[in-house]
């Protein structure tokens, strides 16, 4: 008898509950009935959450300090910070919004030396003409790589060096080259710069 009780107090207490669920959803919509009941903050198995977007950066490079003289005279054994600057990316006209992160892989490399500016320039002048980018023709005499870098960084990165011994006297160029892996595109700047013993 109680076991029978308990059965028709269940079902009509559920009843209840699904009628001032029937209310609600009528009086409120669903959206406004989820937000009362904290389910809007439960994800849906099936929807997919929209990424963020982000600003699409690509690097300008030069050297700290850089003074006014062009080319700066620097010298070996002294500590040179060169700088890669981000700016806005554009493709097609518009900085893109992204996803995910790509890499930048940008190299650093000193040509020369070369005995005066006027040969360094020509040098450079018939590397641009011939197709062959900003760089002067030959082996660099130094190499290296910055930090790890992606288009989404949007501080400056540097990195220190001293000029090694090995380099002699003259004229060079400072060579910067990045790729980047979102769109395989690439980009260069070059910088002349005296070196010193």
């Amino acid at each position: 008898m109680w076991a029978h009780r308990r059965l028709v107090l269940s079902l009509v207490l559920c009843l209840a509950m699904v009628l001032v669920a029937a209310v609600a959803l009528r009086m409120y919509g669903p959206g406004d009935v989820q937000d009362l009941l904290g389910l809007s903050r439960i994800a849906s198995p099936t929807a997919s959450p929209t990424p963020a977007p982000h600003q699409v950066y690509a690097f300008s490079f030069d050297f700290l300090p850089h003074d006014s003289a062009d080319p700066m005279l620097l010298h070996v054994g002294q500590p040179v910070t060169f700088q890669w600057t981000p700016g806005p990316y554009f493709s097609a006209g518009d900085a893109s919004p992204a996803n995910r992160p790509f890499p930048v892989h940008c190299t650093l490399a000193l040509y020369g030396p070369y005995p005066s500016l006027a040969a360094l320039t020509k040098a450079t002048d018939a590397a641009a003409a011939s197709g062959d980018g900003i760089a002067p023709p030959g082996t660099p005499a130094f190499t290296t790589s910055p930090p790890n870098i992606t288009d989404w960084d949007s501080k400056p990165h540097q990195i220190e060096l001293v000029l090694p011994a090995t380099l002699h006297a003259g004229y060079y160029q400072a060579d910067s080259e990045c790729l980047y892996d979102r769109d395989q595109g690439s980009s260069g700047t070059g910088i002349p710069i005296q070196i010193g013993v």
